[in-house]
């Protein structure tokens, strides 16, 4: 009557001593898997201060550079270790480094969309600068004319070619209103300058000016140019606080 119950009590040991061993188990899986995560997230805050050294390297008014060297900074961004499986479904830290894993690279891309659209905006914002820094008395001798020789030969075709170099120009997306202004009033130049010149052929008297139309258009582009800037330095600072 005995060995029934002997059984039953080395049975009950070897189940106590798996648990313990099972236990045990899972307990160094968890901190193999803590152990990886921490690796991976130590790695990660190396990485973001490399990007953040990286974007200031180049010429902070030239978007394309810094693109460049933000993209060249991503290109290899640290991987998670694998880790057992009930250390990746049970480590708090792991699911951490998981998340943080998916995400890592997201806020770089919306960084480098926004350089790039920041390139195309400063680069019509050159272009219109210059345009709008032209005047008249740069291409005559005086602002009295006694014939339309100057007007004709080097006056107006200087101001078609501005006009020519704008419709060139990559207007930034959204930026149609502020692209016309510009256009209207280089227009508006040559229009005059036209009329001028045939009053002058047929010896009638007429005078204008372009002031406050370049004057809007001007104040426009900067308006613009001081947003594309800004939007490009709080982007940038943000970059700091990944």
């Amino acid at each position: 009557m005995m060995t029934p119950v002997v059984i039953t009590v080395l049975i009950a040991a070897g189940l106590g001593a798996f648990i313990v061993v099972q236990s045990q188990q899972q307990s160094e899986q968890l901190e193999q898997a803590d152990a990886v995560a921490a690796d991976y997230l130590s790695a990660v805050a190396m990485f973001r201060a490399g990007v953040v050294k990286a974007v200031k390297k180049p010429d902070p008014e030239s978007p394309q550079a810094i693109r460049k060297a933000l993209i060249a900074a991503i290109d290899e961004p640290p991987v998670l270790a694998e880790a057992n499986s009930f250390g990746i479904e049970n480590s708090t830290a792991y699911m951490l480094a998981e998340e943080v894993e998916a995400g890592l690279l997201e806020p770089y891309r919306e960084v480098s969309a926004e350089l790039k659209r920041a390139s195309v905006a400063l680069a019509y914002v050159k272009t219109a600068r210059e345009v709008l820094d032209m005047r008249i008395t740069d291409y005559v001798t005086s602002t009295t004319l006694s014939d339309s020789v100057e007007l004709r030969s080097t006056l107006i075709p200087a101001f078609v070619s501005a006009r020519e170099r704008l419709a060139a120009a990559t207007v930034p997306k959204g930026q149609e209103k502020l692209a016309a202004t510009v256009d209207a009033a280089v227009q508006y130049l040559i229009d005059q300058a036209s009329t001028l010149a045939s009053s002058i052929d047929d010896r009638r008297n007429y005078s204008f000016t372009y002031a406050s139309q370049f004057e809007v258009a001007i104040t426009a582009v900067e308006d613009y140019a001081t947003k594309v800037t800004g939007d490009l330095t709080e982007s940038l600072n943000e970059l700091e606080d990944l």
